[in-house]
């Protein structure tokens, strides 16, 4: 991919003629988001609960990491919103087939950065890591309608 700057440059390059080589032929034109992409439409509507997210974690984007490429556009239920009850998180969302909706699922959540002995003085980022603590917390899914 080329990104121009400058709108006679590009025009230049897209009107150019293809190059004179024997062994390939090169053309340019404007990128287009379909080129590389196949269609697919999600038919399902399901409402499902996960269980186990821990408060800290509570959202949508973790529903979504939850589930995946299973699923999309989670939309949280006003019960969830409302935190009534935080044991379990209910969304609706859309998805190409129920069966893919996993189980259960392992999130991973990075732990509070702690500087420790910092003699240095140094800032977060200039810290040199040999691993990044985590917690891991298991979670539950369960499909509680599915509408096609």
């Amino acid at each position: 991919m080329l990104i121009f700057r400058n709108t006679s440059d590009l025009l230049r390059v897209l009107d150019a003629p293809p190059l004179p080589r024997a062994d390939m032929v090169l053309r340019f034109c404007r990128w287009n988001r379909l080129s590389m992409a196949e269609g697919e439409s999600m038919r399902y509507r399901v409402l499902l609960e996960i269980r186990g997210i821990p408060s800290h974690a509570w959202s949508a984007a973790t529903a979504q990491i939850i589930l995946g490429d299973a699923c999309a556009i989670p939309e949280p239920t006003p019960t969830t919103v409302a935190h009534v009850d935080q044991r379990c998180f209910q969304a609706a969302v859309w998805c190409a087939n129920p069966d893919l909706i996993p189980n259960e699922a392992y999130i991973r959540v990075p732990e509070h950065d702690d500087l420790g002995d910092n003699n240095l003085f140094l800032r977060p980022e200039q810290l040199l890591r040999h691993d990044i603590p985590l917690l891991r917390y298991r979670v539950e899914v369960e499909i509680l309608e599915i509408h096609d």
